[in-house]
């Protein structure tokens, strides 16, 4: 059962000019970033998927409906296929921008294709058991508490 929210309004997609320019000018391959960091893949363009998505009218619509649905699954966001659909069929750059920055702030980074990527911070998270995992630019390092890391030295 779904509790959560979009960490982003579907209309803030203005508040990050740089995404939305990359999504707006670079969007078909923006979109095929997403699908692959989605996956596990490295976060590069699928120059097939971009191909294919900028070629067919409704491809980029059925696309970003489909991540949607996978960010919800993942992320525990309510909402279901009907609202996916009208989202991404009728504010495609908003939707966008608001997966991109969900599947960022969650720890995935799917990349930037035209505009400069900014600095994502870093986030350490202490475990039970004493672990801590530090977060930089998606991707999980696992290691031991400060304390035990000077008491080593």
């Amino acid at each position: 059962m779904s509790t959560g929210s979009w960490s982003k309004g579907l209309c803030s997609c203005c508040d990050d000019c740089s995404l939305c320019c990359d999504l707006y000018f670079c969007g078909n391959c923006d979109i095929a970033r997403m699908d692959a960091s989605l996956k596990g893949e490295q976060n590069d363009a699928n120059w097939c998927c971009c191909i294919i998505i900028s070629c067919l009218p409704l491809a980029s619509c059925i696309a970003l409906c489909q991540q949607r649905a996978k960010i919800r699954g993942m992320y525990g966001i309510d909402g279901g296929c009907p609202t996916d659909f009208l989202a991404t069929f009728c504010c495609g750059l908003c939707a966008a921008s608001q997966q991109y920055r969900e599947m960022t702030l969650r720890g995935l980074n799917p990349g930037y294709c035209c505009c400069k990527p900014k600095p994502v911070a870093n986030v350490i998270v202490n475990v039970p058991g004493g672990a801590v995992v530090n977060v930089q630019q998606g991707q999980a390092v696992i290691g031991m508490p400060p304390q035990q890391q000077q008491q080593m030295m």
